[in-house]
């Protein structure tokens, strides 16, 4: 019984002489009931956990010597973006990244509940609670479901110029990474104006929207090594209408309790890169270009000639 018991996952709780079947402490009435929470528990990535079960038998007494062995088990899959349901496997309880509240969990005290730490974003799924009361019998809860949460880093803002030397258009990205789930908000504002948005949308896939004559793009990408998304917010700006103007990119996630934020200063940036100075590159960058044109115009010439 005892080696059926381990090959079967269960966690032994008690005296060797307990699981022979050779305790004569006080009767037990009744069959063993299990209370297991169905409500959904949330955690953040790293932090530590503790998935409630508890246990009793009808008409008991609450003796500590009456002893038990607890088994969890986890159904479902993470795999990229969602959670899949498959068969549950039994969960091999090592301390201390898996262990029972109780070392030693008996019917005095009624509780099988399970210890999780450094929380990752595979510990998703759905965990039921199994416990048997030598002799008794065996209960088994309804499933506890627990999601796990990354919350993005710190949102950082950069101007992109376009390499074109005659393009006037650049835009401001704004880019984060880490965060777990996929969906994400992310929003745009101008000081300038009277805080009124020039971009707020729910980021996809790939999706563009044009709010107030302006078209922004949104891409979130994800990683399969890391388990992780990145989210790149491009929206297009004017160097000269812009001049004085502080862009700022809000990030939302339901990991989050305060948005986050980052700002682009224009004046900042002025001062160290003026934009006459930038003019001033893309006209040495046209003279390089028609220098090239000519050499290789005057290479072919006189290729050409007998």
């Amino acid at each position: 019984m005892v080696q059926s018991l381990l090959s079967e996952g269960f966690l032994p709780c008690g005296l060797m002489i307990c699981l022979l079947g050779l305790h004569t402490g006080p009767s037990v009435g009744g069959v063993v009931s299990i209370y297991q929470p169905r409500e959904v528990v949330t955690s953040l990535r790293g932090d530590t956990v503790t998935l409630s079960c508890n246990f009793s038998v009808p008409g008991a007494v609450a003796d500590p010597s009456v002893k038990c062995a607890v088994q969890w088990s986890r159904a479902g899959v993470r795999r990229g973006p969602g959670l899949l349901e498959s068969d549950q496997a039994i969960l091999n309880l090592r301390p201390p990244r898996l262990s029972l509240a109780l070392p030693e969990p008996s019917l005095a005290y009624g509780d099988a509940s399970l210890v999780i730490t450094d929380v990752g974003l595979e510990d998703a799924g759905i965990y039921y609670c199994s416990v048997t009361v030598f002799q008794r019998g065996t209960a088994r809860g309804n499933g506890t479901p627990l999601l796990v949460y990354a919350p993005p880093s710190t949102p950082k803002v950069f101007l992109k110029i376009s390499p074109a030397p005659t393009q006037e258009s650049w835009s401001l990205v704004c880019s984060t990474r880490g965060f777990h789930p996929a969906e994400i908000n992310v929003s745009w504002i101008r000081e300038s104006s009277p805080q009124s948005p020039v971009y707020n949308q729910p980021s996809e896939r790939m999706d563009q929207i044009a709010v107030s004559s302006l078209v922004s793009e949104s891409l979130v990408l994800y990683e399969e090594s890391s388990q992780d998304w990145y989210l790149l917010s491009h929206l297009p700006v004017d160097p000269r209408t812009s001049s004085r103007d502080v862009y700022t990119c809000t990030v939302q996630h339901v990991s989050l309790r305060q948005p986050l934020t980052a700002s682009f200063h224009w004046d900042e940036f002025e001062e160290i890169f003026p934009l006459q100075l930038i003019g001033c590159l893309n006209v040495v960058k046209i003279i390089l270009l028609c220098g090239l044109a000519l050499l290789f115009t005057v290479a072919g010439v006189h290729q050409c000639r007998p």
